[in-house]
């Protein structure tokens, strides 16, 4: 799991956890109007701002439950949208070493070798974490990120190389 994951689980779990408060707030706020119900209608009082402060209250904490599970879904679809393009990327590196380019490639061929870059992909995706498949995955995600800087320091010294070549030619002429 790496640090977003890991990030994005910790905000569903403070999510969840704010909704369980706000519920159990809830039930108590109805418990206490309810309570406060029975009290008025056995004293006989025609006030009822007891009843109306519990369901103001009562109100207040359903929306808040009801913005606190719209935000926790969010988070949710945040979280399985990462894993999606994960998943594709991986299924895309997967296809794209079985096939050469320059190569023509019989139907049934590319389906069936496409079909087991799937199954490869979904088996390795559904596995369940290891702590060594989480370090190697940390490790992995810290040499991607090594590996596309080296790429983009490249053709940055590609441009200053042709850069200086239009400058030198610039000057012969």
């Amino acid at each position: 799991m790496n640090v977003s994951q890991k990030s994005a689980q910790q905000q569903i779990d403070r999510l969840k956890l704010e909704i369980e408060e706000k519920e159990h707030a809830l039930k108590k706020a109805y418990k206490e109007g309810l309570e406060a119900g029975k009290a008025s209608a056995g004293s006989g009082s025609s006030s009822s701002s007891g009843a109306s402060t519990s369901s103001a209250e009562t109100e207040k904490l359903q929306a808040e439950i009801a913005r606190l599970k719209q935000q926790s879904q969010a988070v949710d679809r945040e979280r399985l949208t990462e894993a999606v393009k994960k998943v594709m990327t991986q299924l895309f590196f997967t296809v794209r070493e079985q096939f050469d380019a320059e190569t023509q490639y019989a139907g049934a061929n590319v389906v069936q070798t496409v079909l087991g870059a799937i199954k490869q992909t979904t088996t390795t995706m559904l596995a369940p974490p290891t702590p060594q498949a989480a370090d190697k995955q940390a490790a992995d995600d810290d040499d991607d990120e090594v590996e596309e800087v080296e790429e983009v320091e490249e053709v940055v010294e590609e441009v200053e190389e042709v850069e200086e070549e239009d400058d030198d030619d610039d000057y012969d002429e």
